[in-house]
């Protein structure tokens, strides 16, 4: 400023000059050399600086001074001190006549210290440093040589920096290593004032005065922030203002505005905010203090490049650089630096040569530039895409997860719209491409990159778009009215700058507000102001002004934004449109990095506007209404279906379902709703219709239970067809309505005028609607598509066979008569006098057939995917069917190009000429109508309230009520009727669901379709059904069915169907049989089926069933035998698989080894297996035992798995799949064992030759059967039961048999022990000792068990008796047990014989046999025993059958003995043991004590008195009196003192001490 400043730290000066307050040093001084007051300026806190009057500084801790000096001049680089009235020591004697020449010469004298002027023109040098006062002299004293002070403003942070070198900031602190991250850190400290520079590091200060410092630099922080405008730098002064108001007057309502207007100036110097909504320009330069103003000083020239803004300084070089890299231009160098947090700039240094800097040293070099990097700057604007609002920002990245990538920005909107459900919720652009995010948050800056966040619903009003936002508001009103409606609302925001967007807050009541921050809200709806937009070409343009799109396109430009947009849309990978307002010009843009532009607007490119159309088509028996870009709302489901086909066919199949949406690639919903609203251009969706009947060439949409008015006139139809016909002729009629008395009535009225009526159904005619060659066609007169192929064809056959081969074929356009093209194309237009046949879905047909007792459903067109059954393909599809049945893997086949290939999977897919037949299961052919059976399932509705006794008669009346669908067996002779078609689980019931009718000729089923044709038709004639079923049946290698059309019958050899209201199809089936199923028990569990053959039959023929399986039983090549009744032989097979025989033909297959329990038999399967599928329920037993019984009462239950250690589940299929570490059980047929025999229950058949006579019971039948050497077994009718002597099974409803089996005796484990139960039959052998005759079978199984001589246990004359026999003899009513082997451990078991006891030994024998006697029973033998001193007990003698008395006591090892040492009370040695007033004698076994004598001690008892009481066990011996001394005691005991210990109880026991014990015992086995 001219001046000398003396600074001091620590100090102040006294005395304000002005009641002014300055925030910088450098303002406070500028005031201060205006003011002669002045003489100093005192820093006494945080922005506030105050001139002084005084002079001298004195000490105050926290401020600092500047002591203004003399006046300072500059002069060829050196400073020199003004002082007047002053004069020098030591003047030279040279005088100089200018002031310019001495300081000259002074300043080559390296001696010289100054120049005096004494008088005018006279001027000497002086090299003296002594001044003193001289009135007239002036005094110049030589200071020092010109630092070059370097100067220039740069931006960072939001704030501006005064950077200044080589000078410096006093208070540094807090060391940073580069100068970005040292601004960065002191732009969020309030306590910082500027950064500092010394020894290669960065410091944040605290002073904001610069002071000299040799190579130091320093960068003042200036304001309290700065703005960025219109490529200016704009420095906040807050309570300042600028002067002078520039010759544009305009009060601006907005800072961007005014500041915008100043750039654009070139008299404007800042703008002053001089109150709300009050914005002036201004020519003034130095910002003066004033209270409530604040003032943006234009500071720098910015120059934006890659999302970072670089303040521009002209004339200086950078000399720290980052590296040494050289770039061609500044945009090259800029993208590089903002993505490097060292780069502090670019600097330019000369033509195509710029650098990175890292520091703010540098140096004055002409024509060199200093770009220094400040902060990024971030842009924003809205696009919307099918009524979807996205907002964008950059430079922005997403973090989350990414769900995609797309090449363009509409595709970007496609993606994320159709993965919304992945929870796509926004996508961004990384410079090269685009991508699809989850995102979780955003990250700023991230260079180059821009990020698009899904912003609610677009609304486009008044200009702008506006981001719809349910259940939230907009807080802070921008005006007071409330408006009525939203459009008068969104016209009053899109006048108003500061209007953010409108609530509406309830029912005509919306409001403007001012925040465009949503907040939530349950009741209100948000519409935020997005950006300005226009619409050109199709395409939505949004307006970012003051922006340019940084890369072009190409040099191109262009007159219009219309032109442009045309442009632009032809290349994919154009961002959008710059126009120029300098040059009135358009150019194309190229990515997402937006800089700011003074002069520039952007129109970034958004999504396509979609072309809307809609048609009514044909699918799965309904009509669809279909509509583009539409969808449907609410979900029926979560499934996802892959193609429109299979989502329209389950729609048609789901009563809640009323239309299908396409939301994405492979990705078909099903909706609850039926209005079709507006979305994104992928979408499609087709509303549900009516049941479509196809009928004098339309589809007529059929609602039952409606009517409509409108009738046409008076006249009534008989018949439908009559009624269809007739409207098709008259244009007015619009639907055909049935009456409750079946006649019909035209009517003018369409679908959205019916209205319920019971017994009424109503027919709205729809489109003209063909079926071609297995496809839908719907008619589209005086339309077609935009696109066709070259080729034409005469024919709509040939052109629809043309179509169905191609798959990218849309439809048919008919040109004229003969002539005929396909197109590719989807976009409609009108062509009077063309027609369109519009491709719809395949012609989707099904039928089911009977074929071997089985139903399949033929479906076509589809394919079967998968494993393949078997390795075979067939070319006829009887020989095709009877594999896949014989196949229990196969579960259906496929016809392709002539091949059948049968498959383990029954899922289909689509394929075009194929036909599949899936396997159903049982199937029922009653009153002309095929049933599907299925067990364990039940049909819900009832028809009616009848509750049938027979399947028949449920059959025959469902069969004639056209609303019933099937039959449910709930019970025993409980049947009834069902409205409901679908099957739902139901373990305890049976259900028969009505499929397709059928008729019968010369035992071959044929299923009949009305309105379907089958391919390949011939020509020949037939005048009846019979005729030409016969002629089919006669030729049935070749014949498919035929058909009938116009009163005459036509033989087909195709199997595919197609839909054709002309046609009914009778299509061939296999002959009636009868199909048998069941297992019978031969050792190994055999699974027998009929009438089926096996594979691979053996040559040895066999004359019996018995001596057949025997065989097979033996080998373990052998997989079952066959039965083939043309041979009446029995064969082996090393095959499991069989085929479809003849009559009685049998397959035997044998299983694993099988188990008879429950009631029922089962088979033990392979280890590494399990029954395939899910498990029956949850539950998982501990023990096989337990499953077999669980799954024993349950219909649906086909087996158990062993799933691990004590883990058993039930099955539900009949198959296994591997499963390392498991093991399946199946459950085979109900079982009874009786007469040593097991009979095989077969429900709903009953064997040929029923003879005559009528047991009561089975019981008895089962007797009768056994008896007679030509029974095959027993058939109960109508509640009695008959033997039966032939083999053929035959259906019996309500009715079954039992087939008899091979000999077989139950057995079951009790008490360690197995035992053969024989029902009715008796054994014989008395034991001969003990207790025989029990009440219970449990306790004389255990007696028996225990002793060696028993050998079965007889039940007769209500007890059981324990016997030595083991062969039975036949007694009716008595049963036998016979004893198997047995775990029991005998060296506890003990046997009370002859009044001895004795510890029975199998296996074992005694030492030292006593004599040569031998004895024929076991009771002889321990009596001679116990008559024999010497003897300690017996053994018996398996091969010689007798026993021997022994002398060894311990039993040794011996095969064919048994051994039976004697026990003794107390092993022979008895010992009383005292405690308290007890004295106790363990005898250690069971005895029965008849009397006791205890010897006493000789001195003792003079002191007892009193009772004892003895006892055996728990049962009392006697009682005792005892007076005085007693040496001795004899007690008898009463009857039934038995057990295992002694006990005497004494009243007063004195010094009682037992010496000896006596005992009279014999054995017992009564003690527990």
């Amino acid at each position: 400023k001219g001046y000398m400043w003396d600074f001091r730290k620590g100090y102040k000066l006294s005395g304000y000059d002005s009641t002014s307050k300055y925030k910088t040093a450098a303002l406070a001084m500028a005031a201060c050399i205006t003011s002669s007051t002045c003489n100093g300026v005192t820093k006494e806190g945080s922005k506030n600086f105050r001139t002084n009057t005084g002079s001298t500084p004195s000490k105050k801790s926290g401020m600092k001074c500047w002591i203004k000096g003399d006046e300072s001049e500059k002069y060829s680089s050196y400073y020199f001190t003004k002082k007047s009235n002053y004069n020098m020591d030591s003047l030279g004697t040279k005088k100089y006549t200018t002031v310019a020449a001495a300081k000259t010469a002074c300043i080559k004298a390296s001696t010289c210290t100054g120049v005096v002027k004494k008088a005018s023109k006279t001027y000497y040098l002086s090299t003296g440093y002594t001044i003193s006062s001289k009135s007239g002299y002036t005094s110049y004293l030589k200071g020092g040589k010109e630092v070059k002070r370097q100067s220039m403003i740069i931006n960072v942070q939001g704030y501006s920096w005064q950077y200044e070198a080589p000078m410096k900031l006093d208070g540094a602190y807090s060391e940073k290593t580069t100068l970005p991250a040292a601004l960065k850190a002191c732009a969020a400290a309030s306590k910082c004032k500027g950064v500092t520079y010394k020894s290669k590091k960065y410091y944040l200060a605290t002073g904001s005065a610069p002071m000299p410092g040799s190579g130091q630099q320093c960068w003042v922080k200036l304001g309290s922030g700065s703005a960025f405008e219109a490529q200016k730098v704009w420095t906040l002064w807050e309570d300042y203002k600028l002067s002078g108001y520039d010759s544009d007057t305009t009060v601006y309502t907005t800072k961007t505005a005014a500041l915008t207007a100043c750039a654009k100036s070139s008299t404007c110097k800042g703008v002053n905010k001089e109150g709300t909504k009050k914005f002036r320009l201004m020519t003034g330069t130095t910002p003066t203090s004033s209270s409530g103003t604040n003032t943006y000083e234009l500071s720098a020239e910015v120059k934006p490049s890659h999302d970072y803004r670089y303040t521009k300084t002209s004339g200086y070089v950078a000399t720290t650089l980052l590296d040494k890299k050289v770039y061609k231009d500044f945009h090259s160098a800029a993208k590089v630096c903002g993505k490097n947090a060292k780069c502090a700039g670019v600097t330019y240094v000369k033509a195509k040569t710029y650098k990175l800097y890292s520091g703010g040293a540098c140096k004055a070099s002409t024509g060199a530039a200093m770009y220094s990097k400040g902060s990024y700057y971030k842009t924003e604007h809205v696009v919307s895409f099918a009524n979807e609002a996205f907002k964008a920002q950059s430079p922005s990245s997403f973090k989350g997860t990414k769900l995609g990538t797309a090449k363009t920005i509409e595709l970007a909107m496609v993606e994320c719209l159709k993965n919304k459900k992945k929870g796509c919720n926004g996508f961004s652009w990384d410079g090269k491409q685009f991508s699809t995010y989850k995102y979780t948050s955003i990250v700023t800056p991230t260079v180059d990159s821009m990020v698009w966040k899904h912003y609610g619903k677009a609304v486009k009003s008044d200009g702008y778009i506006w981001a719809m936002k349910e259940k939230y508001r907009l807080v802070g009103y921008d005006s007071t009215t409330k408006y009525t409606t939203l459009s008068k609302a969104t016209a009053a925001c899109a006048k108003s700058d500061t209007c953010k967007g409108v609530t509406k807050e309830g029912a005509k009541n919306y409001r403007t507000n001012n925040n465009n921050t949503p907040s939530s809200s349950k009741t209100m709806t948000a519409y935020i102001k997005g950006s300005k937009w226009e619409l050109h070409n199709n395409i939505y343009y949004t307006k970012i002004p003051g922006h340019a799109i940084e890369t072009d396109y190409d040099k191109a430009t262009y007159k219009t934004l219309a032109l442009a947009a045309a442009a632009c849309k032809k290349k994919a990978d154009c961002s959008g449109v710059t126009y120029s307002s300098k040059t009135k010009k358009y150019r194309m843009g190229k990515g997402y990095t937006f800089e700011p532009s003074l002069y520039e607007d952007i129109w970034v490119r958004g999504g396509d506007k979609p072309t809307t159309y809609s048609m009514t088509i044909t699918y799965g028996g309904y009509a669809w209404t279909f509509k583009q870009p539409y969808k449907l709302s609410g979900y029926v489901n979560s499934t996802k279906y892959t193609t429109k086909k299979a989502a329209l066919k389950a729609c048609a199949s789901n009563s809640k379902c009323n239309g299908v949406t396409k939301e994405g690639a492979k990705n078909f919903r099903l909706n609850t709703g039926s209005t079709p609203v507006p979305g994104p251009k992928f979408l499609k969706c087709w509303v549900k219709g009516g049941k479509s009947v196809t009928k004098v060439g339309y589809s007529w949409g059929t609602y039952t239970d409606y009517t409509l008015g409108g009738m046409i006139g008076k006249t009534t139809y008989p018949t439908l067809a009559k009624a269809l016909a007739a409207c098709k002729k008259n244009s007015k009629c619009k639907a055909v309505v049935r009456r409750k008395d079946n006649k019909y009535f035209l009517s003018t009225k369409g679908k959205s005028g019916k209205s319920k009526k019971t017994n009424y159904k109503i027919y709205i005619k729809g489109s003209t609607t063909y079926g071609l060659l297995g496809y839908t066609y719907t008619y589209y007169p005086n339309y077609v598509y935009t696109k066709t192929d070259k080729t034409t064809y005469t024919t709509l056959d040939k052109a629809a066979k043309a179509c169905a081969t191609k798959s990218t074929c849309t439809g048919i356009v008919k040109e004229s008569a003969k002539k005929y093209k396909l197109s590719t194309d989807t976009t409609l237009k009108s062509s009077k006098g063309k027609g369109l046949y519009v491709k719809g879905g395949y012609d989707y047909t099904d039928r089911d057939i009977y074929f071997g007792n089985e139903m399949f459903t033929a479906k076509g067109p589809y394919t079967l995917s998968g494993t393949k059954a078997d390795k075979t393909t067939y070319t006829d599809r009887d020989t095709a069917l009877k594999h896949c049945l014989a196949n229990s893997e196969c579960n259906g086949m496929t016809l392709t190009g002539g091949k059948f290939t049968l498959y383990k999977s029954s899922k289909t897919t689509e394929k075009y000429g194929s036909v599949s037949w899936i396997r159903r299961g049982d199937i029922l052919a009653s009153d002309t109508y095929f049933w599907d059976k299925q067990s364990g399932k039940t049909l819900s509705g009832y028809y009616g309230s009848t509750t049938y006794t027979t399947l028949a008669k449920a059959t025959a009346a469902c069969a004639k009520a056209t609303s019933c669908k099937g039959v449910t067996k709930e019970g025993t002779k409980k049947y009834r009727t069902n409205t409901g078609s679908t099957f739902s689980t139901n373990n305890g019931r049976t259900a028969w669901r009505q499929e397709d009718p059928f008729v019968l000729h010369s035992k071959y089923y044929f299923t009949k379709k009305t309105g379907n044709k089958l391919s390949d038709v011939q020509t020949k004639a037939y005048a009846t059904e019979a005729k030409a079923a016969a002629a089919c049946i006669k030729a049935k290698k070749t014949c498919t069915g035929f058909v009938l059309k116009s009163k005459k019958y036509y033989l087909t050899k195709g199997w595919k169907l197609y839909t054709d209201s002309d046609y009914t199809a009778f299509v061939r089936n296999y002959k009636k049989v009868t199909k048998v199923d069941y297992s019978i028990y031969y050792t190994y569990f055999y699974e027998v089926d009929g009438p089926f053959i096996h594979d691979k039959l053996g040559k040895t023929a066999y004359a019996t069933k018995k001596k057949c399986l025997t065989a097979c039983n033996k080998s373990t090549k052998c997989k079952g035998c066959s039965y083939i009744e043309s041979k009446k032989k029995y064969y082996t097979s090393t095959s499991k698989v069989f085929y479809l025989g003849e009559g009685n033909d049998r397959a035997y297959t044998k299983r694993g080894k099988g188990i008879i329990t429950d009631g029922y038999l089962w088979s033990t399967e392979d280890d590494g297996n399990k029954i395939s599928g899910d498990y029956l329920d949850s539950t998982t037993h501990t023990t096989l035992a337990k499953a077999m019984a669980a799954c024993a009462k349950k219909t649906g239950c086909t087996g158990v798995t062993k799933t691990g250690t004590k883990k058993y589940r039930l099955g539900k299929k009949k198959v296994t799949e591997e499963k390392t570490g498991m093991t399946p059980y199946f459950r085979g047929s109900p079982v009874v064992a009786y007469r040593l025999k097991l009979w095989s229950e077969v429900p709903g058949m009953v064997l040929t030759s029923q003879q005559k006579t009528a047991y009561t019971t089975y019981k008895k039948a089962m007797v009768a059967c056994t008896k007679s050497t030509k029974c095959t077994g027993v058939n109960y009718v109508s509640k009695k039961y008959y033997t039966a002597q032939g083999t053929t099974l035959t259906p019996s409803s309500g009715n079954k048999c039992w087939i008899l089996g091979d000999d077989y005796v139950p057995y079951f484990t009790y008490d360690s022990t197995v035992w053969y139960y024989k029902e009715g039959y008796k054994t014989t052998g008395d034991i001969g000792f003990g207790t025989t005759s029990f009440t219970t079978r449990n306790k004389a199984m255990y007696k028996c068990a225990r002793n060696p001589i028993c050998n079965s246990v007889h039940y007769t004359s209500k007890k059981y008796h324990l016997r030595t026999g083991t062969k039975v003899t036949w007694k009716e009513g008595d049963n036998a047990w016979v004893y198997g082997k047995s775990t029991v451990d005998f060296t506890k078991v003990y046997l009370p014989i002859t009044k001895g006891l004795w510890n029975p030994r199998p296996g074992y024998k005694l030492k030292n046999p006593i004599g040569s006697t031998t004895y024929a029973t076991l009771p002889k033998a321990t009596k001679a025993c116990m008559a024999n001193s010497a003897c300690n007990g017996v053994h018996y003698i398996k091969k010689t059958k007798k026993y021997q008395i022994c002398k060894g006591k311990t039993p040794i090892k011996a095969t064919g003995y048994i051994a039976y040492p004697r026990k003794y009370p107390c092993d022979g040695n008895c010992s009383a043991s005292k405690k308290s007033k007890v004295v106790t004698i363990d005898m250690k076994y069971c005895f029965t004590v008849t009397s006791i004598e205890l010897s006493n001690k000789h001195k003792c008892c003079s002191k007892n008195t009193g009772n004892v009481v003895v006892k055996v066990g728990k049962n009392t011996c006697s009682t005792v009196t005892m007076k005085g001394k007693t040496s001795a005691i004899l007690v008898d005991c009463a009857s039934g003192a038995t057990g295992k210990k002694i006990t005497m109880t004494f009243a007063n026991i004195g010094d009682i001490n037992i010496d000896e014990a006596k005992l009279v015992v014999s054995g017992s086995d009564t003690c527990s």
